[in-house]
């Protein structure tokens, strides 16, 4: 009797240990392997507020809650003001922060109105003319502008963290500079009241120019 042929072992690929052994070709039950599954796109999250709707959002409030101002809202204010474009990126300007009893009490002797002083927090922003680009041509100072620039990322950035704010420039700036000791290189430009909206805040009718008055195609 002739003895029987062992019979041949079936032929396994060997793989790193986190894969499965590969089937070979003409083995029983041997199927492909299913395509790799695609990763669902996620769709890119979209503004809940477009730029001009900003814009529209913001207007002079004039009355204010005495809610204080969250210090994680104030810090992000803050940071849209320090990242605003300036000439020559000189960044003349300089922010000085009225929320104590004291501070608002001098802040407030510079404008003195009755619904200026409902706001729990007033940012004096001042231009640095020591460190502002002067134009060349005829020494234009730009120091105005750019803080101007900062002061409106500071009030556009307050309308979207839901609060108010004020542009006010009609106030006694030499009694500011005075009552504040700010040095002599540093003039007070602005007072930007910010605060919660009060219940009875409500923008007032106003009115802009149509484009056609104020653009001209050359």
């Amino acid at each position: 009797m002739i003895p029987s042929s062992p019979l041949p072992r079936p032929l396994v690929l060997l793989l790193p240990s986190s894969c499965s052994p590969l089937a070979v070709a003409g083995s029983p039950g041997n199927t492909p392997p299913p395509p790799p599954k695609k990763e669902p796109t996620t769709p890119k999250p979209q503004p809940t507020m477009t730029f001009q709707q900003l814009a529209k959002t913001r207007y002079s409030v004039r009355s204010y809650s005495s809610e204080p101002i969250a210090e994680e809202q104030l810090n992000y204010i803050l940071e849209c003001a320090r990242i605003a474009p300036s000439a020559v990126n000189f960044q003349p300007w300089h922010f000085y922060i009225a929320r104590s009893a004291d501070a608002l009490d001098k802040v407030r002797q510079t404008y003195p109105r009755s619904w200026f002083a409902t706001a729990p927090l007033v940012i004096v922003g001042c231009i640095r003319h020591d460190q502002s680009w002067h134009r060349p041509t005829d020494q234009k100072d730009h120091g105005d502008i750019d803080l101007a620039i900062a002061t409106e990322h500071i009030c556009l950035a307050a309308a979207e963290q839901g609060l108010g704010t004020c542009w006010v420039c009609n106030f006694d700036a030499q009694l500011c500079h005075q009552l504040l000791c700010l040095p002599p290189n540093e003039e007070a430009a602005v007072l930007i009241p910010i605060g919660h909206l009060a219940p009875d805040a409500a923008p007032r009718p106003t009115t802009r120019k149509p484009l056609t008055e104020i653009v001209t195609d050359l």
